[in-house]
């Protein structure tokens, strides 16, 4: 049998300054000593997360996480992928066109890095650890599979992506708030 705790990591795992407490630092270390496995899950990319990885001492040959919200399970040491899903450019189409009617930025992940959408407004997304953001209008977006797609921006215009968006594009796409104090982490 496979004991597991698994754990999500903005306001739950994580305090308020985005830093895991030694309190629960040594706790998820002593149990997985023990063997118990303990899986960071996140909808975040594995770089962005790797310095917690590192903390808790979840770099065995045997550690994995759950990052984008579910659309990647990867070994945490050799990167090998256990589960992925995700949007082809074409799936993307539509979210473009709204967010180029509408005024909203738009960044596209795939699951090593960010692509901000040049052609639509600016966002202000961010991301910390080792992820690199390619600068990049739609029409030259390579064709492969995303993880997923993020409109960062104040808070009015998040209401007002969120009141314009249509019953069409609600019924297609999974619509996921996130803290505002994200964009700094």
């Amino acid at each position: 049998m496979i004991k597991l705790v698994a754990l999500d990591l903005d306001n739950t795992l994580l305090t308020n300054d985005k830093k895991i407490s030694l309190t629960n630092e040594k706790a998820l270390k002593a149990i997985h000593e023990q063997g118990i496995k303990v899986v960071l899950c996140t909808g975040r990319p594995i770089n962005a997360i790797w310095h917690y990885i590192e903390q808790l001492g979840l770099t065995e040959a045997t550690d994995y996480t759950i990052t984008f919200n579910g659309a990647l399970v990867i070994n945490n040491t050799s990167r090998e992928v256990l589960a992925q899903q995700g949007l082809s450019k074409a799936d993307l189409v539509p979210l473009h066109e709204f967010c180029a009617a509408n005024g909203f930025p738009m960044d596209v992940l795939n699951f090593e890095q960010v692509y901000p959408i040049t052609d639509l407004n600016d966002s202000i997304y961010q991301l910390g650890g080792d992820i690199k953001f390619e600068p990049t209008s739609f029409d030259d977006l390579p064709d492969q599979l995303y993880a997923k797609t993020v409109a960062a921006a104040d808070p009015a215009i998040l209401d007002r992506l969120q009141a314009t968006l249509t019953d069409e594009l609600k019924a297609k796409y999974t619509l996921c708030g996130l803290n505002p104090t994200f964009w700094n982490s």
